[in-house]
């Protein structure tokens, strides 16, 4: 059997303007539709607000979650081990207020003194039961952790008290990020001009996908170049939020 979650955001398995058949009758129209097999009742949510970084663990079923440990993932590099907020320390038996696991004490698995930012994980390894995570009603910050930028590659993954392994709906909030905003105030400004200006030209392959795009790389090639300045200058074009003009002809005059 399946299970149908209604998601109103972007993200998910997606079925717009389609239709569902049930039986041997008509058609019911969605837009937005996330298919997610499994039971409802009992499913982890990583909520991540676009606008401020901010990651949310909660539980979106109706009965509590049992888990002993989770791992989030970034490929591209946007998670921020300085801005987490673990479990351990915060919501573990040595905790205060809302608890994960009021009897044992989590230990965190990621290396944040070298961090490679793909990884943040974490665990009770004292052989303990592990912690519970309510349904519907209490959410657990784990600060803002995400570096925003326009790739939204995460992906979660939960360790059960029962040694299973599930993934969490991974849900991304607010507005999409408009390529070129380097500063994320959802404008395209001087602000994102000058930023942007000062890295023309310049290799970025070194740097992760989030520095890449801080630095002006706009279409991931790993350079700050001609083509970049394009989608800049006919994003910022499209603004009334600016003073400066950019001219195509003068990508050289500017890089220089």
């Amino acid at each position: 059997d399946l299970d149908f979650i209604v998601d109103s955001s972007d993200n998910g398995f997606d079925v717009t303007n389609s239709q569902l058949f049930v039986g041997g009758g008509g058609g019911v129209s969605f837009d937005d539709l996330a298919v997610s097999a499994g039971p409802l009742s009992g499913r982890i949510r990583l909520e991540i607000d676009r606008q401020t970084g901010r990651m949310t663990l909660d539980n979106v079923g109706d009965l509590a979650v049992d888990l002993l440990g989770y791992s989030i993932h970034s490929p591209a590099g946007a998670l921020d081990p300085s801005q987490w907020t673990t479990v351990a320390g915060n919501y573990d038996a040595v905790g205060t207020g809302d608890q994960i696991d009021t009897d044992n004490n989590w230990s965190v698995l990621t290396n944040t003194t070298n961090p490679t930012y793909q990884d943040l994980s974490e665990a009770e390894l004292e052989g303990g039961d592990g912690g519970s995570v309510a349904g519907g009603a209490v959410s657990f910050s784990l600060g803002n952790a995400w570096i925003r930028n326009p790739t939204e590659d995460i992906t979660a993954e939960i360790l059960l008290a029962d040694g299973e392994t599930a993934q969490a709906f991974v849900q991304f909030t607010g507005n999409p990020l408009i390529v070129g905003d380097l500063d994320f105030d959802g404008l395209m400004t001087d602000a994102d001009w000058s930023l942007f200006k000062p890295h023309m030209l310049e290799d970025l392959s070194g740097l992760t996908i989030p520095q890449q795009y801080y630095a002006g790389d706009l279409n991931g090639d790993g350079k700050n170049d001609v083509q970049d300045f394009g989608i800049f200058k006919a994003q910022f074009d499209r603004s009334e939020e600016h003073t400066s003009e950019l001219q195509s002809h003068s990508f050289i005059s500017y890089a220089v």
